[in-house]
């Protein structure tokens, strides 16, 4: 359990930091085209805004890190020691290291962006190129996820990196908004009623479309993990999405009447900033069940292996066991006979009793196989899938062979 939350928090550092940058991103882009925007952008608010951007990519880059380690961790079945050697052979060999590196690449970018553009932070021109790079991590992060076992660019990938990067969207802005608040409200230089008033505006106009991608791909992708509207109420996987769901429509109501402007602009100026400091509190709830939700097995497998343990159950129950009938698995080598630190190819085979594929491979624990090498000694142990190495595609299904290379 204590492993289980430390997994998920530092997901929900990973997530938070994305979604802050490119609120700050989005944040700067719409003062820039406020009356009076550029005064605003100077000052104490372009500090705060400055620290946020530097706090979210210093927290970026740890959650990025420990990633990777935890990563090593689990696919060599090592503590931290023993793992830290083996980073190399996961960053080079495997799926999950090609996408980290792409996360780098933007993770760099966004970094240079911040210390190379010092000058110009308050800038259209640095807001979009920062868009960009935070862009490329959510790409990254995508990638590397459970929606990227259907494929690289698949409509399951793709579906979940506009979820994130709308929920980002959206939900940066409002935190980004509560944390320039304070300084933004304040008198002599914070920001003039009419920035905070026209910024509101575009906060406004940009909810609907955002949210209305934020559903759809999160619905889309929902529909593959739960199976079933029934698998909503029946799952812990599917509680916690529908906890999830109703946030976001409460989130959703409150903008439909969002605060009066009346005629008090420093009055308005108040209630828009109460009432933003109370969604981004509600947004990070949703951002805390997401990150949940990553190290959750979706209740889709979760019913194929509540129907697999049933069958168990009752052919123990039954006396009846049909080993003659069982599928056979057998390994391919190239070279043939795998020497220690020599590089191997290998190809894992699933056939019935007739040497033929094996129909109706399905998904368990999130992938479609688990290979676990054991050494003669017992001292060497590895937990390994082919997703790890590529993406499953449906020829690899429909001739049951999946590479282990």
């Amino acid at each position: 359990m204590i492993q289980g939350i430390f997994h998920a928090g530092g997901t929900f550092l990973d997530i938070g930091a994305i979604a802050v940058l490119t609120g700050a991103a989005w944040l700067i882009i719409w003062i820039s085209f406020c009356p009076e925007g550029e005064a605003a952008l100077s000052g104490r608010l372009l500090s705060r805004i400055r620290r946020l951007l530097f706090l979210c990519l210093a927290a970026l880059t740890i959650s990025s890190a420990d990633s990777l380690v935890q990563r090593a961790m689990e696919m060599s079945g090592t503590g931290l020691a023993a793992s830290l050697p083996l980073l190399s052979t996961v960053l080079f060999k495997t799926h999950y290291g090609s996408m980290w590196l792409v996360r780098l690449a933007g993770l760099c970018a966004a970094w240079t962006v911040v210390f190379a553009g010092r000058k110009y932070t308050g800038s259209r021109f640095f807001a979009v190129l920062m868009l960009c790079s935070v862009a490329v991590i959510a790409f990254a992060r995508s990638a590397s996820g459970h929606p990227a076992d259907y494929g690289d660019l698949s409509s399951q990938q793709l579906a979940d990196w506009l979820h994130l990067l709308a929920v980002s969207s959206l939900g940066g802005a409002l935190l980004a908004v509560a944390g320039i608040s304070g300084v933004a409200s304040a008198s002599g230089d914070g920001a003039p009623d009419g920035v905070i008033s026209c910024v509101a505006g575009r906060l406004y106009a940009w909810f609907g479309p955002v949210l209305a991608v934020m559903v759809l791909t999160g619905v889309y992708n929902a529909w593959f993990q739960a199976g079933s509207f029934g698998a909503l109420a029946t799952s812990a996987y599917g509680i916690l999405l529908s906890v999830k769901l109703v946030l976001v429509f409460v989130l959703a109501f409150r903008y439909i009447a969002p605060p009066e402007r009346g005629r008090d602009a420093a009055l308005f100026a108040a209630r828009f900033f109460g009432h933003s400091r109370t969604d981004a509190a509600i947004l990070a709830l949703v951002l805390l069940l997401v990150s949940i939700l990553v190290h959750k097995i979706p209740a889709k497998h979760q019913a194929h292996i509540a129907l697999l343990r049933q069958e168990a159950e009752q052919e123990k129950h039954e006396g009846y066991a049909s080993p003659d009938t069982g599928p056979v698995v057998t390994l391919d080598t190239r070279p043939a006979r795998i020497t220690a630190g020599v590089p191997a190819d290998m190809t894992v085979r699933v056939q019935d009793k007739d040497g033929k594929p094996l129909n109706g491979l399905a998904i368990i624990h999130e992938r479609i196989l688990h290979a676990v090498i054991i050494g003669q000694d017992l001292n060497a142990f590895a937990h390994i899938h082919p997703e790890d190495l590529g993406p499953i595609t449906e020829d690899m299904v429909k001739r049951a062979t999946l590479p282990l290379r």
